[in-house]
This record gives C-alpha cells, structure tokens and sequence, in this order.
C-alpha cells in the first residue's frame, strides 16, 4: 500500500471531521440526559404524564445502551 502525502491528509480531514461530527452528536445526547434527568427531579403528579415521560426514559436508556455497545466495539 503506497500513501502520498496527499492521501494522508484527506485521510487526517475526514477522520477529524468524523470526529467533530461524533462530538456534535455526543454533546446533543448530553443535552437529552440533562433534561430528562431534571424532568424526573420534578414532582409530577402520577398518572398518564409520569408514565409517558419513565416510558421515554426506558427507550432512552436502551438507546444509550445500544449506543454504547456499538461505540466500543
């Protein structure tokens, strides 16, 4: 395999700009989990709004731990 030194930058722009964008992504996921995490913090009454809202925690917490699953792989 012969790289150029062309080739090698190209590969360095894209790996930083995957990077950037995983970061964006990452730092959006932050926003959700501190949002969720003060929506639980709040005394809600029971009954259809605090099911809906531990229903969407649930698939939160399946969605990071597919997340992450992936990511370490």
């Amino acid at each position: 395999m012969n790289l150029t030194n062309d080739s090698v930058c190209a590969w360095r722009a894209e790996l930083t700009q995957k990077e950037s964008a995983e970061k964006c992504v990452y730092s959006r996921i932050g926003h959700v989990i501190n949002t969720f995490h003060e929506l639980l913090q709040t005394a809600l009454p029971v009954g259809p709004c605090i099911d809906a809202l531990m229903r969407v925690v649930y698939r939160l917490y399946l969605l990071l731990t597919m997340l992450v699953k992936w990511v370490s792989r």
